[in-house]
């Protein structure tokens, strides 16, 4: 019994030297051992006494599309706002600061693959309530958006995104989805 006891012990001391030196490995050459999602957090803005910004999460291995979270910071507390809008966040529009409102605009998938849109405006004044629309076509929603920046339906929802996406107030401050695609009113 003690040779198979001695052959374990050895075959568990080669097994944690080769984990060991296979994410050194992996970390020498700039990757992991145990990937996981990759996370960004967009350029802060100011809202209300909070700071606010977007974060992007996705995968540098496996293809797919990106999830989107909103975050709020009050002091030393942090906490995700979901705005009791379920469904993962596909893509995000805004901030768009107007007369003490923050804008904010979603589009969210739901687990039966179906796409919502949803604006959340957001009033600096005390004991407000976030005001939140849902629409049920992006081009309903892009409307929206456009009347609230003082475009007309047709107007340009703002060319080249991706550019605004880490500049200034955070992703898509002008209206613009936050996906590195432009997209254009209908």
């Amino acid at each position: 019994m003690g040779q198979v006891a001695l052959g374990l012990k050895n075959l568990a001391v080669r097994i944690a030297i080769f984990v060991v030196m296979a994410a050194l490995l992996a970390w020498v050459l700039g990757g992991t051992l145990f990937p996981a999602a990759h996370r960004v957090n967009l350029a802060p803005w100011s809202f209300d006494g909070a700071t606010w910004n977007w974060r992007v999460s996705g995968s540098g291995t496996v293809a797919g599309p990106v999830t989107w979270t909103l975050w709020e910071r009050r002091g030393r507390t942090l906490r995700e706002e979901r705005f009791g809008i379920d469904g993962t966040w596909r893509q995000v529009w805004g901030p768009l600061m107007e007369d003490g409102r923050m804008t904010l605009g979603l589009a969210t998938a739901a687990a039966n693959g179906t796409t919502s849109w949803w604006r959340v405006r957001l009033d600096s004044t005390p004991g407000h309530h976030p005001d939140i629309r849902s629409f049920d076509r992006e081009s309903e929603f892009l409307r929206e958006v456009n009347g609230a920046r003082g475009l007309d339906a047709g107007a340009d929802a703002g060319a080249g995104a991706g550019a605004d996406a880490g500049a200034g107030a955070g992703a898509g401050e002008h209206g613009a989805p936050a996906t590195g695609e432009s997209r254009r009113a209908p």
